[in-house]
Order: C-alpha cells, then sequence, then structure tokens
C-alpha cells in the first residue's frame, strides 16, 4: 500500500524546517558538540519515510559521523541532496533523497547489523518503516548527545511521530526506550525495546532478531 501522500507531504514539511533549523540557537552552548563538516554532513537528519509505509518507526539515539575518506566524500554528496530538500520542500525533492539513501544503507552499520535482520524475515525493508533519530545531529567524535539536546530535539520527534502515527516504535537500545516513555508516558504506540549492547554473542543478537520480527509481523496484521 503506497504511503498517504498528506502523510508525506507533513513528513517533508518538517523536515525543511528541521533542515533550515538554527542549531546554535537551538542547543545554546551544546551547540559545539556537533561533529564539524568534513567529516559530518553538514545538515541534520531529518528522517526518513518509506513510499510503502506499515507503522513501524525505527527511533535511533543520533546519526553516526563516518570519519574515513570514503565517507567524507559521501557525506559531501548528501549535503548536495539534503540542500535540495531544504530549498524547494517539494515531494520530488525529497524522494531523491531517499533514494540516494537506499543506495547508501549498504554503508551504514546500524542498518545491517540490527534493523535489517529484524525486518527481512518478514519480507520489509526500507521502503516500508520511518527512521528517526531522537538527536537529529551528528556529534564529535560520535560522543553521546547530552540530555539538553535530546530535550531541544524531541519536539521535533514528537511532531514526526504524531505525523506518522506508528503502531509500533523499535526503540534502538535501551536508552532510547527510556527517553521515549519518559518523554511521551502515555504514547498511541507500542515500544519495543532492541538491546544493542556490542557485547552480544550472535547466537543472542539472532535470537532477539527474530523475537523482535514476529512482534512486528503480529503488529502489522492486527493493524491491518
Amino acid at each position: 500500500m503506497a504511503t498517504d501522500r498528506r502523510k508525506l507531504r507533513e513528513f517533508v514539511r518538517a523536515g525543511q524546517e528541521m533542515l533550515a533549523c538554527d542549531w546554535t540557537a537551538h542547543y545554546g552552548a551544546d551547540v559545539s558538540r556537533i561533529a564539524p563538516a568534513p567529516p559530518a554532513i553538514r545538515y541534520a537528519q531529518p528522517g526518513f519515510l518509506g513510499d510503502d509505509y506499515r507503522g513501524i518507526v525505527v527511533v535511533n539515539q543520533n546519526p553516526g559521523v563516518g570519519d574515513s575518506p570514503d565517507r567524507a566524500k559521501m557525506h559531501r554528496i548528501w549535503d548536495g541532496e539534503l540542500e535540495k530538500w531544504l530549498r524547494t520542500g517539494t515531494i520530488q525533492s525529497y524522494e531523491e533523497v531517499f533514494r540516494f539513501w537506499q543506495r547508501d544503507l549498504s554503508n551504514w552499520p546500524v542498518w545491517k547489523q540490527w534493523i535489517a535482520p529484524i525486518l527481512a524475515p518478514s519480507g520489509l525493508d526500507e521502503r516500508n518503516v520511518a527512521y528517526l533519530n531522537l538527536c537529529k545531529n551528528q556529534t564529535r567524535r560520535n560522543v553521546a548527545p547530552t540530555a539538553s539536546m535530546y530535550w531541544a530535539d524531541w519536539r521535533w520527534t514528537r511532531r514526526q511521530l504524531e505525523i506518522l502515527r506508528p503502531h509500533t516504535v523499535v526503540a534502538g537500545g535501551k536508552a532510547v526506550a527510556d527517553l521515549l516513555t519518559r518523554f511521551w508516558p502515555e504514547a498511541p504506540f507500542k515500544v519495543v525495546e532492541q538491546n544493542r549492547i556490542r557485547s552480544q554473542n550472535n547466537a543472542t543478537r539472532a535470537q532477539q532478531a527474530s523475537e523482535i520480527a514476529r512482534t512486528l509481523a503480529k503488529a502489522i496484521a492486527k493493524n491491518r
């Protein structure tokens, strides 16, 4: 089923406003924690909404910084794509960004290690979910954002979730799950916490992925 165009227009508009944000005024002194570009992307990450959205949103802490020469080059291309979204605010400009994201996903460890394994068993992929971060900016050396940064960006994240109206939100780690339930105690969606402790062995990780995949499949069937 194609993503509702009204929902998509609202999502794109929110992303355009986020791209235009004055982050110095928004974060105050914490703006110093934003990673410089290059190697980071010059713009915040507005998030992505698939063209066959099934009511599942993946929420992570914040975008990672690529520190290799190849990623720095790719980040400059990202800057150009996001600038089009900022400048025009059209669905077409967003769709170009989304297609570029699809091509770049093979370079995203978080997608390969944690997200694809919970979607693939049900035949789902990036086209069927929305992908957000609690903090919209990359940080220096990938240090955790401050509590103030998470709270400052919550107005964006809550607005996105209100637009998306998910039935299930997959929280990328305990910290994300805790923040979601603290910021929105009676949220109208189920939060599924994904344990992303790197010390997990492969068997434990695979078992967890299988359990979450079953949870998502049941949620989709129930909300069809």
